[in-house]
């Protein structure tokens, strides 16, 4: 998974495959994340447990990432972001707070994308929160339609159906 495309040198950011033993660090990420996501989109405490125990648990990431390939993002050692693909749909996207604004998001991005397009398909479709949005229009995705959030743990909430054209 590292090319010379991922290895930017003026970056020093490198994306590639998790591995097994960096799933706890994968796992911090994405319960940061949610409660970052939870205090930006007013979820309740019981809608930001719900995220941290069944989405963000080590458990729930073990499981995915056997179905799911996961790439992750390292700065200087340290794993900063990770990303989930199943087919061609990013299943999550999270960058560890602390590290945001520093343009980590846009190169785990670019390799998700590529990553699909090696693939063999031409749509890249994910779900998106009002938070992220703003995000995903810059890298070049326009949203379809809403939907309701698929769990019955955040009545009334939508996401945001997202797509991009990829293009070789």
């Amino acid at each position: 998974m590292e090319t010379k495309a991922n290895l930017m040198e003026a970056d020093r950011i490198i994306i590639r495959k998790m591995q097994t033993d960096e799933i706890p660090r994968v796992s911090e990420i994405l319960c940061d994340s949610y409660r970052w996501l939870a205090q930006k989109e007013g979820y309740t405490p019981a809608q930001c447990d719900w995220l941290v125990t069944n989405r963000g648990s080590i458990q729930t990431v073990t499981i995915e990432s056997q179905k799911e390939l996961y790439l992750v993002a390292i700065q200087e050692k340290v794993i900063c972001g990770m990303t989930a693909i199943r087919e061609n749909s990013i299943t999550k996207f999270y960058i560890d707070p602390s590290f945001h604004r520093q343009g980590i998001g846009a190169i785990l991005f670019k390799a998700a994308e590529n990553q699909i397009l090696l693939s063999g398909y031409r749509e890249l479709v994910l779900g998106a929160t009002d938070t992220a949005i703003p995000f995903y229009q810059k890298m070049g995705l326009i949203e379809i339609r809403r939907e309701p959030y698929q769990n019955d743990i955040f009545p009334g909430r939508q996401v945001a159906i997202m797509s991009k054209k990829l293009v070789r």
